[in-house]
């Protein structure tokens, strides 16, 4: 199920969803990153079967409704697909977060419609590109691609517009014991370019944050700018993160389900109180993974 809530949260909210996409024709299996595009369409990353789901935009209610697109079968290179993103022209970005299988990075082409089983238009994939059940996706101003990597603990970044089948290098890994960076799900670059990475599994569950790079390259074991962790925050298997206009960041949490809201701008270490909390039997989450705000 794709749930939907009221924009600018304040406070615990126990309230339940204003739309719903969820039922047999929505072909949802699974589910888990989200994206959107410039008019609105809402790309689904499924798990469960292995394909990209499209919705129209603005949903309202419950809604059992055919998919405007799918991308679906053996030539699309899908394999339990997690993370996804789209650049400024409308291309598709997948992580392919198979264990035990071929972990990848496929690209399709911008604005699909009806059902689709067409090869990527490129493919990141091979030993040389260190991909390790690659998790959440992220795009900088630049196009630049940032794969959380949670097999080892990294975030990779690759370079813009690839095309073809590539087993190259990343250009820059962020990893190392001063990142704080532990088994993570999510990756998210905010209107400033500054990277948040959701340590999942962490020791103690976080959100670091890194300084923005126009151009990153080389091995980059830095300390975060700033770390949203301790008991105030509430943070539990933090998973994605996302922002609304005015910088806010959202964390959705797998267990307890939850999305916690915290200000906008973090610098130094927060142990802080979220400044709105979405839980509670209303709001009907269940292991929240994938996350939009718009």
């Amino acid at each position: 199920m794709i749930a939907g809530f009221p924009g600018s949260p304040t406070g615990t909210l126990n309230e339940a969803p204003i739309t719903a996409i969820t039922g047999s024709m929505t072909g949802l299996n699974s589910p888990a990153g989200l994206a959107t595009d410039a008019a609105g369409n809402i790309y689904v990353a499924n798990q469960g079967s292995n394909s990209i789901e499209v919705f129209a935009p603005n949903p309202f209610g419950t809604t059992d409704e055919i998919p405007l697109a799918t991308i679906t079968g053996l030539n699309t290179g899908l394999s339990s697909p997690y993370g996804i993103a789209l650049d400024k022209s409308g291309k598709i970005y997948v992580a392919n977060a198979y264990i035990g299988g071929t972990n990848s990075i496929t690209v399709y082409a911008a604005k699909p419609s009806g059902l689709m089983n067409e090869a990527p238009i490129a493919s990141i994939v091979g030993g040389n590109t260190g991909i390790r059940q690659p998790m959440g996706i992220a795009l900088d101003g630049a196009g630049n691609i940032y794969i959380a990597n949670i097999q080892t603990s990294t975030i990779l970044v690759f370079a813009a517009n690839p095309s073809g089948t590539m087993n190259e290098a990343p250009i820059a890994t962020i990893g190392g014991s001063n990142t704080g960076i532990m088994y993570p799900y999510g990756v998210s670059i905010d209107s400033h370019g500054k990277i948040y990475v959701a340590n999942t599994f962490a020791t103690i569950p976080s959100v670091t944050v890194y300084a923005a790079n126009a151009s990153p390259s080389g091995t980059l074991n830095e300390a975060p700018i700033a770390t949203i962790a301790g008991t105030n925050t509430t943070l539990a298997e933090p998973a994605f993160v996302a922002f609304d206009s005015s910088g806010r960041i959202f964390v959705s949490n797998l267990t307890p389900p939850a999305v916690t809201v915290f200000a906008a701008n973090p610098a130094g270490t927060l142990n802080e109180s979220p400044v709105a909390t979405i839980a509670g039997s209303n709001a009907n989450l269940q292991s929240p993974e994938g996350m939009l705000v718009r």
